[in-house]
């Protein structure tokens, strides 16, 4: 764990006991499901950025949505937020704030990918 790990859980990149709940306390597993995490978010925000660039809407709400829930799952859960936001803004064609919060996403998105590694 970084100093990022030890803020407060509102402000926590990461819920580490988020896991808990599908690993039964095994780290092993919790690892497991972190690496893949990473290396499909990793995936996943540069399809939404490439989606985005190409102005590409409905794989944006795609991409968002899978960044979202693989998040949430997690316990990414401020990551996840901002992907909820977009993808719910996406679905309600308010393209310009998915636009606008691509950079707000891509930045949680480093942050957290380099807490996980």
């Amino acid at each position: 764990m970084t100093a990022e790990s030890t803020r407060s859980a509102g402000d926590a990149l990461v819920d580490w006991k988020a896991l808990e709940i599908y690993t039964g306390g095994d780290n092993s597993i919790a690892v497991e499901i972190y690496q893949q995490f990473v290396k499909a978010s990793a995936t996943d925000g540069a399809a939404l950025a490439a989606a985005i660039t190409g102005c590409d809407k409905k794989n944006a709400v795609h991409f968002s949505h899978r960044i979202k829930g693989a998040s949430r799952m997690t316990g990414c859960n401020a990551l996840a937020d901002i992907a909820e936001r977009m993808e719910h803004a996406g679905r309600d064609g308010q393209w310009e704030a998915v636009v606008g919060a691509m950079p707000e996403l891509q930045s949680r998105l480093d942050a957290t990918l380099t807490e996980l590694r």
